[in-house]
Formats: C-alpha cells, sequence, structure tokens
C-alpha cells in the first residue's frame, strides 16, 4: 500500500482525543514495494498504554483483548518504530475507512474503546 491522501475520517476532529505513541514495526507485512506502511483508522494495541510512555502499540488483531485507539494517519514503519498520534477519544466515521480497515472494526474491537463513537455516515 502506498501512502494516500489523508483520510478524514474523524467526526469534529475539535472533539477528538489523541496522545502521542510509538508504533511498532513488528509482523508488519512489507507491501509490493517493500514498505511497512500501516493506515491511517487502523486500530492499535498495547498494554498500560496510557500510562506507560514507553509501550510500543501494533496494528490490532480482531482477537486482541487490549485495543487501545485509533491510529490518526497512515505510518510507515519500514525502517523501524516510529512515533504517531493515536486517538482514544472521539467519533469515528466507519464509512470513511477502506472496507479492510471497516472489517477490524468489531463488535468485540468497538467495545474496547469505550470513549469513541462509530458511525456509518
Amino acid at each position: 500500500m502506498a501512502y494516500s491522501a489523508p483520510t478524514n475520517f474523524l467526526v469534529a476532529p475539535e472533539l477528538a482525543e489523541g496522545y502521542t505513541a510509538t508504533i511498532g514495526s513488528t509482523g508488519v507485512t512489507a507491501d509490493e514495494h517493500g514498505r511497512k506502511i500501516i493506515p491511517g483508522g487502523t486500530p492499535v494495541s498495547g498494554d498500560n498504554f496510557l500510562l506507560d510512555g514507553t509501550v510500543v502499540l501494533q496494528p490490532a488483531k480482531s482477537s486482541d483483548t487490549n485495543i487501545v485507539g485509533v491510529l490518526s494517519s497512515d505510518v510507515d514503519v519500514t525502517a523501524g518504530n516510529l512515533d504517531a498520534t493515536v486517538y482514544v477519544a472521539g467519533t469515528i466515521n466507519l464509512s470513511a475507512l477502506s472496507s479492510d480497515l471497516q472489517a477490524l472494526y468489531t463488535d468485540a474491537v468497538t467495545k474496547q474503546l469505550p470513549h469513541v463513537i462509530f458511525v456509518k455516515r
């Protein structure tokens, strides 16, 4: 996946709450160009993220039980871990995300993000 134009998936971005986090490259598959790009809107997981600023977050799987937020924009982790903003509160328009990302937001995932409202508008 190449970098894409920023996706405006936030409804009322001024009301969203985000924190800087380190995004990990472990387990991220390279695209056809050899780049490891995690798209904005991807749910991320990691233990004690809000209490420990050294935690490295990873793209979440639907089976994860420690999902903590939503990646704000595309992150290229080809060269290793990278800092990015992770939203922990706000309203996200799932319709603005790719169908692959929408599929990640199962009930089990959205229930772990109690301060995020999900809409399809």
